[in-house]
């Protein structure tokens, strides 16, 4: 089986300053896990809107999915540094 949750507020997404659609308590989280894996189905989705959003926007083409999700989560690209060097060990 296969879990795909949405936001779930826990102490890491408490650390996150993007916007989360559906931000879920862990104890209503843990509950919808617990029922799909007890349903049997191979994939467990949720909220449903965040899902079927997202699934909507992986047929729709690359550059137009990408706008939206860079737009609705305010991400700027950022350049690449090949200059840095790794840490040292």
């Amino acid at each position: 089986q296969v879990i795909n949750p949405g936001f779930v507020d826990t102490p890491l997404t408490e650390k996150n300053l993007l916007p989360m659609p559906g931000l879920m308590p862990v104890n209503r989280a843990s509950r919808r896990m617990a029922r799909g894996i007890r349903s049997g189905g191979f994939e467990v989705t949720f909220p449903w809107r965040l899902s079927w959003g997202l699934k909507l926007l992986r047929i729709l083409p690359r550059p137009f999915c990408r706008s939206v999700i860079s737009t609705a989560t305010r991400w700027k690209a950022r350049p690449l540094n090949f200059d840095r060097k790794p840490p040292s060990e």
